[in-house]
């Protein structure tokens, strides 16, 4: 399993999907509460006011966190599959 491109995927699907429902939310405010709230006790206090810079905040660390746990997933993966 490539790590590289575990890390892109994960950071594309995990930021991109954080993202698209913050900016929802922005827009139709009762869209996606619950899941915004999850995220709020994940990443403190970015997700509770919905700002502009929330947003891009939320965007930019969701993707990060991604691409780390997708490159931990593969490792894993590659650790787990040897034995």
């Amino acid at each position: 399993m490539d790590k590289r491109a575990a890390a892109i995927t994960g950071a594309a699907l995990w930021g991109a999907l954080c993202l698209l429902v913050g900016i929802a939310h922005f827009v139709w405010p009762p869209y996606g509460e619950a899941f915004l709230q999850v995220l709020d006790s994940l990443y403190f206090g970015l997700v509770g006011d919905a700002t502009v810079s929330s947003l891009v905040a939320l965007g930019v660390l969701t993707t990060i966190d991604g691409a780390v746990l997708g490159y931990l997933i593969a490792w894993l993966y590659e650790r787990l599959a040897r034995t």
